[in-house]
């Protein structure tokens, strides 16, 4: 069974002891370090219910420039433990933010194709985006093994169009929509373009 890595991103404000995380995503397993250096920021991995399962060190790095001396990005990689539900980030013992998942069935999306205007395809959704997700467009040739991926970091399906001029010699494409809730990532729905139609 592979593990399921984790790439936590974020800021760090060490001026006023504030922070927030920026993006949480899959990552490969081979990002992941054998060893961390100590430091008094962390990221508490936990349960839905508030047990910790791992606390994870991470080094920001800031500005060099006299207006940001005290802005620092961080950005740390770790296998997700079975049971993951919330990562919070911590100063000495202090709560700067959090990024949970979304509790099962919060959203139902779907999405459709709108009118073709030239050479574009705008989707449609209905049911409501999930807020804690993040939804990448993807096509491919009907038939083909490659995904093309079109779009990413959309905050709703229907953010998103395809491009009919980047599959010139396709008679039809499959386009999906793949959600992601920073620790998953699944396939929210299918559909196809027919080029004759």
């Amino acid at each position: 069974m592979s593990k399921t890595c984790i790439q936590a991103v974020g800021i760090f404000n060490r001026a006023d002891n504030s922070g927030q995380f920026v993006a949480v995503q899959p990552a490969k397993e081979s990002y992941v370090p054998q060893q961390r250096p100590e430091s008094a920021l962390k990221v508490s991995v936990e349960t839905e219910d508030g047990r910790r399962l791992a606390e994870i060190p991470v080094t920001p790095d800031f500005g060099s420039c006299d207006d940001v001396v005290d802005e620092g990005t961080f950005q740390t990689f770790f296998e997700l433990p079975e049971g993951t539900k919330v990562l919070r980030l911590m100063h000495d013992g202090q709560e700067l933010a959090v990024f949970s998942t979304s509790p099962p069935g919060a959203a139902a999306e779907s999405f459709g194709l709108g009118l073709r205007r030239g050479h574009s395809v705008p989707l449609t959704q209905t049911g409501s985006a999930d807020p804690n997700a993040t939804y990448t467009l993807q096509a491919r040739e009907k038939g083909g093994s490659l995904w093309q991926t079109l779009d990413i970091g959309l905050d709703r399906p229907d953010a998103g169009q395809v491009d009919l001029n980047q599959f010139p010699h396709a008679d039809a494409i499959e386009v999906r929509v793949l959600k992601s809730t920073g620790f998953d990532t699944e396939e929210v729905d299918r559909t196809e373009i027919d080029f004759s139609e």
